[in-house]
């Protein structure tokens, strides 16, 4: 129960009103010092006063209006027991996160694990301590880790390596924004290596909330007192921003809205443009915080959505150089009854053919059983045209298994009997012609529950890929020269590297990728032009997103290049390094919302972060003639991309916002001459498209920046075509992003 509070004007009160009543109804002399005055005014004033003050708070605990005109830990209480009503609760604060840097003295061995306890604390102060990011232990390779070296003062040549770096995400052991901190050293940490000779973060961390305030719970409360399903824009602001305190701010967009794409059926022949429902975008604003993913370049992985969409053969190496392209229709020839036979091609790679996530190929037709490359051996070769091929550890043939297929390099083959002792298996294909073994040994294979008989065509069914039987269903991606990125929110990219000492490619012990360059419009092509020479310094990316409507999202496949057309498997096999900004908590988001107990059972909803655009800008000014010192423009800097980065969603920002927060901030500035603001906008397709202006920050053609307006695949001339617009942005800056120039 809250505690009554009795000011010294509530007792003062008291008395007069007492005094006054006495003497109306029972005359005497009342007046200070005399002994009526202290038996019976004095002594119940207080007890008056208590009533008063109680009765008051009793009023306001009955009104939300009341209370906010109010404060004290008293009014706290009160609006915590009202709101909590409606199951509405005071957030506690929130977790700051960031990424800090482990240096070692030497690298550990190749095969050597290095394992961060999940408990291991890091102790920026003696009061600001932080754990890794992570419910379970991390485990890092010297893969995993880069090499740091130095440069003479006066040369500037390089030195041999005289770091390792480890990068490790971390997350505060307490909520508060204290936790926030800038780059720095740490003093003290709890992970015992000897050969670690230093810890620091260089990037500012970011999340960290104090306890909510009465203010901000209040601002919040009309939408909180609603149903609580993820039904309607209302509901969904409520269940989310009460669920997880990360979580600033929520726009929901569904049939109608304009920036709802991911409903929408076209059809060309049939001029068919149908917006089907069924569909809600949460867009969200959590706090921004730095992520590294590493993977191998040209590795294997696997699409996040649900559906099957890619058509694989192991003995088709490039499905571009088969001349298959999209719209080319691909026929199904055992199927199962209740699927359809044939599919449209939706897009091709080198690894196999795609079809649209609308019309994914069946789930149970084939299915990877098993997949070996080691510890396999082929045996001698059997009568009747057909081979044994042994398992020698990993995989043990039942009788179960006949009729079963294993696809080898050289084919597709069914099995046709079990030898249980020795265990061996014989293999034919169907026309009964005995298989080609490439190897003796090491060979590569993998056992189908079911083959794909297909082909593919133009016009006609097998014009292109003629009649085969060999392929499989799959979510595998695999390029040469490419990454998967992983399936979260994905900012800016910072960063992208692989450690290596290559005397051609490598600096400071490592292949920096400096440069993220746009691909065309139309078509949008899988291979770079390579830079002219092998010089460091033009090394590039380029980042393509295969299903623009569900970037930012658990769902996006968005795939980093750094090979070349002239040889894209230039970098295959080396680990890969990427260092970008995130959301904040948007795991267990997507995990909340897309999970059983709480996605809508009739439609698809889907968490994404706000398409992020961030702004630049050189502020030209002058000191003030009342100026006793220069501008802090480091400060300055930090202030300022602070203030753009928490501008809110559906306000507009424009020159004039930024010149009278300036001007309001520092008083040290006299003037800022005319501002003209550049700003990038991630496109939800992978590029990046480059804007100006000398007022509003918008998406608009007519603020295209003019070094890049010209070309084509610098242009997103239908922003809403992807879900893009001006309710859709999330405006940021860092201060490297800001410059000021003092004139005289």
């Amino acid at each position: 129960m809250a505690t009554v509070s009795i000011l010294e004007q509530d007792r003062v009160d008291a008395e007069n009103v007492l005094e006054q009543f006495l003497r109306d109804k029972a005359p005497g002399d009342y007046s200070k010092g005399t002994a009526l005055h202290d038996l019976a005014v004095t002594a119940f004033s207080n007890i008056f006063a208590y009533l008063r003050q109680d009765n008051d708070n009793t009023r306001k605990r009955q009104s939300l209006l009341l209370l906010a005109n109010d404060s004290g830990t008293d009014v706290d209480d009160m609006v915590d027991e009202i709101l909590s009503n409606f199951f509405l609760t005071r957030k506690t604060g929130r977790k700051s996160r960031g990424v800090i840097t482990i240096y070692f003295n030497t690298l550990p061995g190749e095969t050597e694990a290095l394992v961060i306890q999940a408990t291991t604390l890091f102790f920026r102060t003696t009061t600001l301590a932080f754990k890794p990011d992570s419910d379970v232990n991390l485990t890092y390779t010297a893969k995993d880790m880069f090499a740091v070296t130095r440069t003479s003062g006066t040369t500037g040549v390089y030195t041999p390596v005289v770091e390792y770096g480890l990068r490790v995400p971390v997350i505060a052991v307490d909520s508060g924004v204290s936790y926030d901190i800038v780059p720095g050293s740490f003093i003290s940490w709890q992970f015992r290596n000897p050969y670690v000779t230093r810890v620091e973060n260089t990037t500012k961390f970011s999340g960290g909330g104090d306890k909510e305030s009465t203010a901000q719970m209040l601002e919040r409360a009309p939408t909180a007192i609603s149903v609580r399903d993820l039904n309607s824009a209302r509901s969904i602001d409520a269940v989310l921003r009460e669920e997880f305190p990360e979580i600033d701010e929520v726009f929901v967009t569904g049939m109608g809205d304009p920036e709802m794409r991911r409903d929408l059926v076209t059809e060309d022949a049939a001029h068919l443009y149908l917006h089907v429902g069924a569909c809600t975008d949460i867009y969200l604003r959590c706090p921004l915080v730095e992520a590294e993913y590493t993977a191998v370049v040209g590795g294997l992985a696997t699409d996040p959505r649900s559906a099957y969409c890619v058509l694989r053969d192991a003995n088709i190496a490039d499905f571009v150089a088969t001349g298959v392209v999209r719209g080319d229709v691909i026929q199904m020839y055992n199927n199962l009854e209740s699927e359809p036979d044939q599919y449209i091609v939706h897009d091709v790679a080198p690894y196999g053919v795609i079809v649209s996530s609308r019309n994914p190929f069946p789930r149970v037709l084939p299915k990877v059983r098993y997949s070996y490359s080691a510890d396999v051996s082929v045996g001698p070769t059997a009568t009747g045209g057909t081979d044994r091929i042994l398992s020698q550890a990993k995989y043990t043939f039942t009788t179960a298994d006949v009729g079963k297929y294993v696809s080898l390099p050289s084919g597709v083959f069914q099995i046709t009997s079990v030898n249980t002792t020795p265990n061996y298996v014989v293999v034919q294909e169907g026309t009964g012609v005995s298989p080609v073994f490439t190897n003796a040994t090491n060979l590569n294979w993998e056992l189908l529950t079911d083959v794909v008989d297909y082909s593919i065509g133009h016009t006609s069914q097998d014009d292109v890929v003629a009649r085969r039987f060999g392929g499989r269903f799959t979510k595998d991606i695999q390029h040469s020269g490419f990454v998967v990125l992983p399936s979260l929110p994905i900012y800016r990219i910072s960063d992208v590297y692989i450690t290596s000492t290559d005397p051609d490619l490598s600096v400071d012990g490592r292949i920096t990728f400096a440069r993220r360059l746009n691909g065309d419009a139309v078509p949008a092509p899988l291979n770079p032009t390579p830079p002219p020479t092998y010089d460091p310094a033009l090394l590039s990316y380029r980042v393509w997103s295969r299903n623009p409507t569900e970037t930012q999202s658990g769902w996006q496949v968005m795939e980093l290049q750094v090979g070349w057309d002239t040889n894209m498997s230039r970098f295959d096999g080396e680990t890969l390094h990427v260092v970008f900004d995130t959301l904040s908590g948007y795991e267990s988001i997507w995990a909340f919302v897309t999970g059983v107990n709480r996605r809508l059972t009739c439609a698809s909803t889907l968490p994404r972060g706000l398409n992020p655009v961030y702004v630049a800008m050189d502020i030209k000014y002058k000191l003030s003639e009342k100026a006793a010192t220069g501008l802090d423009t480091d400060a300055a800097a930090t202030a300022l991309a602070e203030y753009i980065t928490q501008h809110e969603t559906l306000l507009t920002l424009d020159t004039s916002d930024v010149v009278a927060f300036l001007r309001k901030t520092y008083d040290v500035i006299g003037s800022i001459a005319p501002l003209t603001i550049s700003y990038n906008l991630y496109a939800p397709d992978g590029r990046v498209i480059h804007y100006q202006t000398l007022d509003e920050v918008r998406i608009d053609a007519d603020k295209y920046h003019p070094t890049y307006a010209g070309s084509a695949e610098n242009r997103l001339d239908d922003p809403l075509l992807y879900g893009v617009s001006d309710r859709t942005l999330r405006l940021v800056s860092v201060p490297d992003l800001i410059t000021f120039t003092v004139q005289s």
